[in-house]
């Protein structure tokens, strides 16, 4: 079931962030969010996870507006994880888990789906060994994998991602965006804000570019993600380039000034 913008307009104390968006988003693929600071990624994330209510227009799931759905109805259908994301409390890893089965639980609690949902979960995240550890004492790559894991417990139909790769070292990066891909493979939409041109043309299907709280562009990945549509929304010129095996590389240069005669 799609996930789509209908004409969006967002405004906080009266200053406009995001203007008249539409754009259609196919589960099962991943789609990326890009652009400049500033240029209202975070909050279209947030109006597409029906946090933030919009100005005009609307985010849908299919046929229904995001914002119309009961909230627990909207929480099965929809993860978010959101940017920086922090466990203020030392619980075990498989209970912090258990916390993405809350939509879907009943008044008698957890029964065997449930177990099996958070099992599945943690196997997909390679978090079953770290099961009883306390969360507060995992690596930061360890607690980004336990927290993926808390949403994918909850089997939403889409994962919305906000700067998941934030805070990362590289091996951490890759193993994230491995993981995120396995799981669109699987037949769930993933949307993911994201910085890094280079992680965005390796993992995305679609993308979605942003200047000033417009939509630049929007469309498949390898027609958005080219040298001249980027340097229009960076104000900077992009290289774009492959490593050895292939992969796309896409680099901000900055234009060589000429030496002064004299």
């Amino acid at each position: 079931m799609r996930l789509s913008l209908d004409r969006l307009s967002l405004a906080l104390g009266g200053r406009p962030v995001l203007a008249d968006i539409s754009a259609e988003l196919p589960p099962g693929q991943v789609s990326v969010i890009l652009g400049p600071n500033g240029a209202g990624k975070s909050m279209l994330l947030s109006c597409l996870a029906g946090l933030r209510t919009p100005s005009s227009g609307q985010a849908l799931l299919g046929a229904d507006p995001v914002l119309a759905m009961p909230p627990r109805q909207r929480a099965r259908r929809i993860g978010l994880l959101p940017q920086k994301g922090e466990v203020h409390w030392d619980v075990d890893v498989e209970t912090l888990v258990g916390l993405g089965r809350a939509p879907h639980t009943g008044r008698w609690g957890m029964g065997e789906a449930d177990r099996a949902a958070i099992a599945a979960a943690m196997a997909a995240t390679d978090t079953l060994a770290l099961a009883g550890r306390p969360v507060q004492r995992l690596s930061g790559g360890e607690q980004a994998r336990v927290l993926l894991a808390r949403v994918l417990a909850g089997q939403p139909d889409w994962l919305l991602a906000d700067e998941p790769l934030s805070s990362l070292d590289p091996a951490h990066q890759l193993d994230v965006l491995d993981r995120l891909r396995a799981v669109a493979a699987a037949g769930t939409g993933v949307v993911l804000v994201l910085h890094d041109l280079t992680h965005a043309a390796r993992i995305a299907d679609q993308a979605l570019l942003l200047k000033e709280g417009r939509l630049l562009a929007a469309g498949p990945a390898d027609r958005i993600l080219c040298p001249d549509m980027l340097s229009k929304a960076y104000d900077v010129p992009i290289w774009r380039g492959a490593d050895a095996d292939g992969a796309p590389l896409l680099v901000p240069v900055r234009p060589r000034v000429p030496a002064h005669a004299g």
